[in-house]
């Protein structure tokens, strides 16, 4: 495939003005790093726009495996995407009627690095095209629209879920299970794309993302990574541990390092690292698999997140689709062991996750491949007006109810305060 590049310099609002320019097609995604670049970032910014041919029938791996081969492909998972693979189904209803998976091959790839933008065209197509970019105004003094959103949880509720989640960790069901609750509106008004622009640049999240599937859209704020393939490497990068920033340095450093000495969060943490360990032990070359970074504090503009680095060697790269499907869905979002916590959150949430917990990734000409876990993130469907997100926390026998329910309102904050909700 032919890029041709030109220097950033030249186009200084290039990343707003493609998501406008990309508007016009019923499909693109955009990824955006937020300039976090580290050894597992390979783009800076990444749109992949219009939908040459999708995919969005009867999930099975072998489909995933063609769709993959040797060109460029854009994948859209949701939490539930394999629950039929895992023999696990739920009574709950979605809000949003999104797609259980997409893939599709994009018509125009775009992707900046390194102070350079990159374009699937030859030089006088990707001329015309960066010019009509170019033209596309970005509105400098758009407003969020205040509206509210509303969970059925009230905080009472919250708790009695917990206790009865820890009930059944005493009983020996599983040992950490994540619990998430749902925020909701009606006829809402929202500018896709102005809002993301907005609210992604008040985050500055490493694996950000926008979505437009018809009049769906995914606006993903998302600091976790999930699993990345860099040849014959695969490395995961689960979250487990939240604490808020504060504006006093002193206060903030105080906070940053209680977060990392806390017991709790660490177990917590420990526990996924080893589920990701697991996940990939079937697939790995025999004593490959090793922990890079382990109860790392990140800093972000709003939060302190811990992050562990798991990486492995494929033992065979033909078997990285099979190594990528075992560790879906992420297994920060669901706790452990894996399989048997996940039929039991069904019972306890009130609502179907969707594209909440699920990933947004791409797969490029070489076969790697990125994702992101689809947390801290707004779904929108222009047509029916609704529009929710999602927040959660791992349950433990250790954790504190209150303090649970306090940390998924810490979550929510940052979309609640955009959307004027005090």
């Amino acid at each position: 495939m032919e890029f041709t590049h030109f220097s950033l310099n030249t186009y200084p609002n290039i990343k707003s003005q493609l998501l406008l320019w990309a508007n016009q097609f019923n499909y693109f995604t955009a990824y955006d790093s937020n300039s976090h670049i580290d050894a597992y970032t390979k783009y800076d910014f990444l749109i992949a726009i219009d939908a040459l041919d999708t995919y969005a029938e009867k999930f099975d791996i072998e489909s995933f495996k063609y769709w993959k081969k040797n060109e460029f492909t854009c994948c859209v998972m949701s939490y539930e995407m394999n629950h039929h693979i895992l023999s696990i189904s739920t009574n709950n209803d979605t809000f949003i009627d999104f797609l259980s998976y997409l893939f599709y091959k994009p018509r125009y790839i775009i992707y900046i690095k390194e102070g350079r933008i990159y374009i699937n065209r030859n030089y006088p197509e990707a001329i015309e095209i960066l010019d009509q970019i170019s033209n596309y105004c970005i509105v400098t003094n758009y407003s969020i629209p205040k509206i509210s959103f509303k969970t059925d949880i009230s905080e009472e509720k919250y708790i009695k879920t917990v206790h009865q989640i820890q009930d059944k960790i005493l009983e020996g069901a599983f040992y950490e299970l994540n619990y998430c609750i749902d925020f909701k509106t009606e006829s809402a008004e929202i500018d896709a794309i102005h809002t993301f622009i907005q609210l992604n640049e008040i985050a500055q999240t490493p694996m950000a993302a926008l979505v437009k599937m018809g009049k769906k859209w995914i606006l993903s704020f998302s600091p976790e990574r999930f699993v990345t393939k860099q040849g014959n490497t695969l490395i995961a990068q689960p979250i487990k541990g939240t604490a808020r920033r504060h504006m006093d340095n002193i206060e903030d450093d105080r906070v940053k390092l209680a977060l990392q000495q806390s017991e709790k969060e660490r177990a917590e943490n420990s526990m996924i690292v080893d589920l990701m360990r697991n996940d990939l032990t079937p697939y790995a070359k025999t004593g490959s698999i090793h922990v890079s970074e382990y109860c790392k504090i990140y800093s972000f503009k709003h939060v302190h997140q811990m992050i562990s680095t798991i990486e492995a060697t494929l033992e065979n790269e033909e078997k990285a689709i099979d190594a990528i499907l075992q560790c879906v869905p992420a297994g920060s979002m669901t706790g452990a062991p894996k399989k048997n916590v996940m039929k039991h959150i069904d019972t306890f949430e009130t609502f179907k996750r969707s594209m909440y917990a699920g990933n947004i990734g791409y797969f490029d000409n070489n076969g790697d491949f990125d994702s992101n876990v689809v947390i801290r993130t707004i779904y929108y469907d222009e047509k029916i007006k609704k529009a929710n997100f999602s927040v959660g926390s791992a349950i433990t026998s250790q954790s504190i109810a209150i303090e649970e329910y306090k940390e998924c309102l810490l979550k929510a904050q940052f979309i609640l305060k955009a959307f004027g909700n005090e």
